[in-house]
C-alpha cells in the first residue's frame, strides 16, 4: 500500500486515448490542448488541422469522448481511494484492483462494499443503542391512524419510526429491508 494511496496522481489521458483509438499520440495530444484551450470540435477540425495532423471531426469526437471518460474514471478512483484510506480498509490487494480497473461500473463494484452508508435517524439511534420498530408492529393499527387524520380509503396509511429497545427473538426485529427515500412516499399531516 503506498503512503499517496488516496493522492490523485496527475493524469495523462494522451497515451491511452493514443492507444483505445489507434490514433497518433501527438496528434491525440495537440486535440486535446485545443479542447483544454476552449475550442470546439467543428473549430479544431475545421481550422486547426495542422496541429493535429489532419484529425477529423469524428476522431476528434472520440478523442474529445474518451478522455472526458478517463479523466471522470481518474477522479472517480482518487475519490474512492480516498474514501476507502479514510475508513482504515484499504488493503494492498484492494488498492491494486482499484487502480487497475478499467470502468466506473468496475470502480464501482470493488467500492460497494465499503461505501459508507447514509446516517438516516435510523442509524444515528442504533449508534446510541437504540432500534427501530419496523412497519410490520403498526400494520395492525392502520385503522385508527386512518380514522383519526380522516385518510380517505384510496390513499395508503404508513406508520413509521418508532425508537426502543429490540427483542432480538422477535421475528419483525429480523426483517431488514431497502428502503426507498421517504420523500418518494411521504405525505406529512400536521394540525
Amino acid at each position: 500500500m503506498t503512503d499517496d494511496a488516496a493522492t490523485p496522481v496527475s493524469f495523462d489521458p494522451v497515451p491511452a486515448v493514443a492507444f483505445a483509438l489507434g490514433l497518433p499520440a501527438p496528434g491525440v495530444r495537440a486535440a486535446i490542448d485545443l479542447l483544454d484551450e476552449g475550442n470546439t470540435v467543428p473549430f479544431i477540425a475545421r481550422y486547426r488541422k495542422e496541429r493535429t495532423g489532419g484529425l477529423d471531426e469524428v476522431q476528434l469526437r472520440a478523442i474529445e469522448d474518451r478522455r472526458t471518460y478517463l479523466v471522470e474514471l481518474e477522479d472517480r478512483r482518487a475519490a474512492i481511494l480516498a474514501s476507502v484510506t479514510e475508513q482504515g480498509k484499504l488493503t494492498p490487494e484492494l488498492e491494486t484492483k482499484l487502480r487497475a480497473a478499467t470502468a466506473k461500473a468496475e470502480l464501482e463494484d470493488l467500492y460497494a462494499p465499503y461505501r459508507p452508508r447514509r446516517k438516516t435517524r435510523a442509524s444515528v439511534a442504533r449508534e446510541k443503542g437504540l432500534h427501530t420498530c419496523p412497519q410490520a408492529a403498526f400494520s395492525r393499527y392502520q385503522h385508527v391512524v386512518r380514522r383519526e387524520l380522516k385518510v380517505p380509503d384510496d390513499q395508503v396509511v404508513i406508520c413509521g419510526l418508532a425508537l426502543g429497545y429490540a427483542d432480538p427473538d422477535a421475528v419483525p426485529n429480523n426483517l431488514i429491508t431497502e428502503r426507498a427515500p421517504i420523500t418518494d412516499f411521504t405525505t406529512w399531516f400536521t394540525e
